[in-house]
């Protein structure tokens, strides 16, 4: 399962859509890390919820990412904003609100 791609500069931003597939999500990130790309944005804002597995394996990715000089920021709505918030995640994570404010 291919999920859909934009690029803006630097950054390959994946669409996660409403529900977070980890295994589509890590193969096509392995996928971008083994074509050289390692600056990615995962843009979750439909996403409907977001619990620890979902986090656990963004950690995994951005430590990956970082391996290799790389970056991960998420593009996410204010209800994934809070609770990434309250977990702290969000000091290690670049967060944005839409698309537009990638630099």
């Amino acid at each position: 399962m291919s999920l859909p791609l934009l690029q803006k500069n630097k950054y390959q931003i994946i669409q996660i859509g409403e529900n977070y597939n980890i295994n589509a999500v890590t193969k096509q990130t392995e996928t971008l890390f083994a074509e050289g790309q390692h600056h990615l944005i995962y843009d979750c804002k439909k996403l409907e919820y977001i619990d620890s597995a979902i986090l656990s394996n963004l950690v995994s990715l951005l430590k990956t990412a970082k391996q290799n000089s790389g970056s991960i920021g998420l593009i996410v709505n204010q209800d994934i904003k809070k609770i990434i918030g309250d977990s702290l995640v969000h000091s290690i994570f670049a967060l944005y609100n839409a698309v537009e404010e990638i630099k």
